[in-house]
C-alpha cells in the first residue's frame, strides 16, 4: 500500500515494491555490482561506499527501477499541488554499500527537485534515514519534532524534496545496508 506521511508541513512518500517488480531490480543491482567497484568520494564524512561519481551513462542501469521511480515520481509530484506543471526526468541514481559501522552524514540534494531511495538489502538494525525539521526556529516555541525517521525495509521506496537534510544512522547490524539513491529534476 502506498502511503503520503506528513512528518512536518510537506509530505515524504514511502511504496512497498512488488516482490516480482523488486527481484527484477535487485538482479539488475547484483549484474552492476559484480562488473564495478564502488569508492567513497572525497567530500564525504563518512566510509559509505558509493557509485555516485560514477557517470550516470556507466552508472546502474535498471529499467525496471527507472519505470517505478518514473511513476512513483509523478504520483509524488500530484500531492504537492504545484502551480505550474513540470515534466519530471530522473537525473541521477547511484548505489550505496554502508559496511556495518558505517553511516552518511547530514546532507542534502540541492539543486534537485525530489531525491529518494530504495532499500535493496537491509535490516531494522541497519540505519534508519533520518529527516531534519527545516523549522528549526519553531523547535521551542511548538513542541514541533526535530528529526522523522524511517526504518530501512528491503523493497522499500522513499521520495522526499531534494532540499530536505538528511542522514542516515550508524549500520549496527552485522550486514552491508544496500541501497539505490537518486535525484528527480525539472525538465
Amino acid at each position: 500500500m502506498n502511503k503520503i506521511i506528513h512528518p512536518f508541513q510537506f509530505p515524504i512518500y514511502s511504496k512497498k515494491l512488488s516482490n516480482s517488480i523488486f527481484l527484477k531490480i535487485k538482479n539488475d543491482v547484483d549484474i552492476f555490482l559484480k562488473n564495478n567497484i564502488l569508492t567513497t568520494p572525497i567530500n564525504w564524512d563518512c566510509n559509505t561506499l558509493s557509485s555516485v561519481n560514477i557517470p550516470p551513462d556507466k552508472n546502474i542501469n535498471s529499467p525496471t527501477l527507472i519505470n517505478e521511480i518514473q511513476k512513483s515520481s509523478l504520483e509524488y509530484y500530484k500531492t504537492w499541488e504545484f502551480e505550474n506543471n513540470f515534466n519530471l526526468t530522473l537525473f541521477h541514481m547511484w548505489v550505496n554499500i554502508a559496511s556495518p559501522g558505517d553511516y552518511q552524514e547530514v546532507h542534502h540534494h540541492i539543486p534537485s527537485l525530489f531525491s529518494g531511495v530504495l532499500y535493496i538489502d537491509c535490516s531494522e538494525k541497519s540505519g534508519n534515514i533520518s529527516f531534519s525539521n527545516p523549522l528549526k526556529s519553531e523547535f521551542g516555541l511548538m513542541g514541533i519534532e526535530k528529526k522523522f525517521t524511517i526504518t530501512p525495509e528491503i523493497g522499500l521506496l522513499v521520495l522526499f524534496p531534494s532540499w530536505l537534510e538528511h542522514s542516515v544512522f550508524e549500520n549496527k547490524s552485522n550486514k552491508n545496508r544496500i541501497s539505490i539513491s537518486f535525484n528527480i529534476n525539472k525538465k
